[in-house]
């Protein structure tokens, strides 16, 4: 349930999604035509040479979004070796979302027993809401949102149904106090078993300087009932959903993973008359994170030629230099992600969140760096984010000079 148009945006024209230029990439190409169903943008597999071809699969199999090519080249002429290659990762990609659904359902009674809210992130619940056929949609793991009063309850939840909490390098009271998210894995893992991830905010940004005005809480008010499967779940309304994938691809993914791209882009194709872009602006002008949402959003034009209405992202583009800048990343090829961590600054709208990141990677605490790289030795730990650092200033170093 959407709020009402504040004074801070204004409705437009229109919600309906602008397309852009057609990209060069094959496998982006197959994803445009998969997104607007063929209307708009065509794929055609046998006017690709054969080592062409080739290249394509190994990027679609890397991307893991083979099922998405079977989907898109079912119907054309195209040889039985390759077809059968690319029914056979449907059928696994689509036995997959069966098994996750299942899961998803086991944690879902469990935590329902226990008097514990959640809703699914991602997943196979967003695989059934967007992508028509779900099995399309890759994961890996479960993402399931719980109040954070409840971490605690959930954390042992889990741990009572055989998960345990993994993060390599990271405590758990780390991530419980400066993360918003933390992995658990089952202790006898099965091939059909997935991880969780239990999250009590929307999107961690690095060092643990998400800002503070991001208010997880606020979604459940909005949050919607619907049934998935044979359950009934929470789900988070529209608005809500776009502002969290958004976060997520401007955070975690902003130079490389089509599938992240994937889900904005058919949140705007299937909901474009739906969405209360009033209320997407002034909730990511309040929680201070206009230049991720705008980010995100024009990354998805750039690579999937569906764009969010202009007056809308007019609203949303930072001023002045800090907006030049995120508008010629989100246009900038980067598989190597060398500039991801220059994003991460420049994502923080807030000055005084700007602060916190540079001294927290400066001078970070000696709780601090023992949590983040797990070790109770504070001189091990701060060697250990220097070397860290070091290498982030090295590479955008590198980066930067390799543009000039």
């Amino acid at each position: 349930m959407s709020s009402g148009p504040s004074r801070v945006a204004r409705p437009w024209r229109t919600s309906k999604p602008r397309r852009g230029p057609i990209a060069p990439e094959p496998l982006l190409a197959a994803a445009r035509a998969w997104v607007d169903g063929g209307a708009r943008t065509s794929f055609d597999w046998l006017s690709l040479s054969a080592s062409a071809r080739e290249r394509l699969l190994a990027t679609a199999e890397r991307e893991r979004l083979v099922a998405l090519l079977h989907a898109v080249t079912r119907r054309q002429p195209i040889s039985r070796d390759v077809s059968d290659r690319l029914r056979s990762a449907w059928v696994l990609a689509e036995r997959q979302h069966l098994l996750g659904v299942a899961q998803l359902g086991r944690l879902h009674s469990a935590f329902d027993r226990r008097g514990i809210p959640m809703i699914p992130l991602k997943g196979p619940a967003l695989g059934e809401a967007l992508y028509g056929d779900p099995g399309v949609r890759p994961f890996t793991d479960l993402d399931l949102l719980v109040h954070r009063a409840d971490v605690e309850r959930a954390v042992a939840l889990l741990s009572t149904l055989g998960y345990r909490h993994i993060a390599w390098d990271r405590t758990l009271d780390y991530e419980l106090a400066h993360a918003t998210a933390a992995c658990f894995v089952p202790r006898d893992t099965g091939p059909a078993d997935l991880s969780v991830d239990l999250h009590w905010g929307l999107v961690s940004f690095p060092a643990g300087v998400t800002p503070r005005t991001i208010d997880a809480e606020e979604v459940w008010t909005r949050a919607v009932e619907t049934e998935r499967g044979d359950t009934r779940v929470l789900e988070l309304c529209r608005e809500d959903l776009l502002l969290y994938l958004g976060l997520h691809l401007a955070v975690h993914h902003p130079f490389v993973g089509h599938v992240w791209r994937l889900d904005i882009a058919l949140l705007l194709c299937r909901h474009a008359r739906d969405l209360d872009w009033a209320s997407i602006v002034a909730r990511a002008q309040r929680w201070r994170v206009r230049g991720a949402l705008y980010f995100a959003l024009r990354v998805v034009e750039e690579d999937l030629a569906i764009a969010a209405p202009a007056g809308a992202l007019a609203e949303l583009r930072p001023r002045g230099l800090r907006g030049d800048a995120l508008e010629r990343l989100a246009r900038h090829r980067d598989p190597m992600a060398r500039f991801e961590h220059l994003v991460d600054l420049l994502l923080l709208d807030a000055g005084g969140d700007l602060l916190r990141a540079i001294a927290t990677s400066a001078a970070p605490t000696p709780g601090f760096v023992r949590g983040r790289y797990g070790t109770p030795s504070a001189l091990r730990a701060y060697l250990a984010h220097y070397r860290r650092i070091g290498a982030i200033g090295l590479r955008a170093a590198q980066a930067i000079a390799g543009r000039h």
